[in-house]
């Protein structure tokens, strides 16, 4: 469970850009959506994601070329009781400055948590989707 403060310097309308996996593309709405597992960690409970003006597309793609990137702002995600935290050293690369995590406040619990992925899910819209397999 995280235990570390929001940054404050991370200000509501920063884009945060999330790498999608093809499983977590709900391509039965219409526009395709992520689904709420794009923005849950079973394991640690911290959601990677890029702040946007720090990086590309095409670096967070590198070397995975069947993802897709969906964005949120900070805003939304602190809107479903998130908190915002630096984390350089586990981006892309050591010391990658562009790389925070997203992280439920202690005692938001599973329920609450799969609800507030899920809103952030349908308020996301794509930097890229990848065009579904033929």
């Amino acid at each position: 469970m995280c235990d570390r403060s929001d940054d404050p310097s991370i200000s509501d309308g920063v884009v945060l850009l999330r790498r999608v996996l093809e499983d977590w593309v709900y391509r039965q709405a219409v526009p395709p959506r992520p689904t709420s597992a794009a923005f849950k960690d079973d394991l640690s409970n911290e959601v990677s994601v890029f702040i946007a003006t720090l990086t590309t597309v095409d670096r967070i793609l590198d070397g995975h070329p069947g993802d897709s990137v969906a964005q949120i702002t900070a805003g939304q995600a602190r809107a479903q009781g998130y908190k915002i935290i630096r984390d350089p050293d586990h981006g892309l690369v050591p010391n990658d400055p562009s790389h925070v995590v997203l992280c439920p406040p202690p005692g938001l619990g599973k329920k609450r948590s799969t609800k507030a992925a899920r809103a952030l899910a349908e308020s996301a819209t794509w930097a890229y989707l990848r065009p579904k397999d033929s």
